[in-house]
């Protein structure tokens, strides 16, 4: 994919974490007043979610920046081609 390509071509997928994205991602945390946010790519084999940044993840799945997209809420927000809200995963069916 194109995209994806170009996406690696300026270091941005598997990268390093960079200050710039870590600030939006608290930011938009910080003004959606929510527990976690997350800046995250789905890579071309669509089978795992890149973290670019992240702000509330344990850290745990912090550290390792990626996980298996069936554990993703990505993949629901893809499949809908549009916004997912979440109040709280435990108790929605789609992710609990």
């Amino acid at each position: 994919m194109q995209n994806l390509d170009d996406l690696r071509a300026v270091g941005v997928l598997d990268g390093e974490g960079e200050p710039e994205f870590d600030r939006v991602v608290a930011l938009a945390a910080r003004i959606l007043d929510c527990d976690v946010s997350i800046l995250s790519i789905i890579d071309e084999v669509g089978d795992r979610q890149f973290f670019k940044a992240e702000s509330g993840l344990p850290a745990a799945v912090a550290e390792r920046r990626e996980t298996p997209l069936s554990q993703s809420f990505c993949k629901t927000v893809v499949a809908g081609a549009a916004p997912v809200r979440v109040t709280d995963a435990r108790l929605d069916p789609r992710f609990s």
